[in-house]
């Protein structure tokens, strides 16, 4: 595994976090699993303050752009995020179908 240098303010920083992630995750981590929950973090906190500020125009032209160059990716990507926009909206379909309803709303 590459190391890398941080100062010792850093250090220290992510050091008392840890307490955070280890609340959150309800378990003991090391510092190294600290340092990757704290950079995958800060990565996507990154890319969403750039992402979230286009036009959804470029966001799509940008996806094709991604699909010219890595159709299996992709493709596969769509693909599985649709079949999982389908087993959601079953889940959700399936929730409304327990529990009560009044008796004005039954169908008939």
């Amino acid at each position: 595994m590459p190391m890398i240098e941080v100062s010792a303010d850093l250090y220290q920083h992510v050091e008392e976090c840890r307490a955070v992630a280890e609340a959150v995750m309800d378990q003991d981590i090391d510092i190294e699993t600290c340092f990757g929950i704290v950079l995958s973090l800060g990565l996507k906190d990154g890319l969403n303050s750039v992402i979230s500020k286009q036009d959804d125009s470029i966001l799509v032209q940008a996806m094709h752009l991604l699909a010219e160059r890595e159709p299996k990716l992709v493709y596969k990507h769509v693909a599985d995020m649709v079949g999982l926009g389908a087993d959601i909206q079953e889940q959700e379909r399936r929730r409304k179908m327990i529990g009560f309803v009044r008796p004005s709303q039954r169908k008939h």
